[in-house]
């Protein structure tokens, strides 16, 4: 009885380790290995990050010229209507 015991034994951790070592067999063999790139990473992210910075300094630059030309058009909107009003009240008052 003790004998089978010891005999089931050393079967039963062969096997585990059999096993085991045909897990990371495997595993080495046919994963694809996780890389990562710390020297790239961030440069990318750096040029990501300023091309956004450049376009969003367009953007406010092109709103700032548009809100520029609404202003001289309302501007000169005004001078109109002044200039309508004078002419009317020059004629109202000849």
């Amino acid at each position: 009885m003790i004998l089978w015991s010891i005999q089931i034994s050393i079967v039963s951790i062969l096997l585990i380790i059999i096993i085991h070592n045909l897990f990371l067999f495997l595993q080495n063999h046919f994963s694809i290995p996780i890389i990562k790139d710390f020297v790239e990473l961030p440069q990318k992210y750096e040029n990501m990050l300023n091309i956004i910075e450049e376009r969003h300094e367009e953007v406010i630059q092109e709103e700032k010229q548009e809100e520029e030309v609404e202003k001289k058009e309302e501007k000169e909107e005004e001078n109109i209507d002044m200039k309508n009003e004078l002419k009317n009240f020059l004629k109202s008052i000849v």
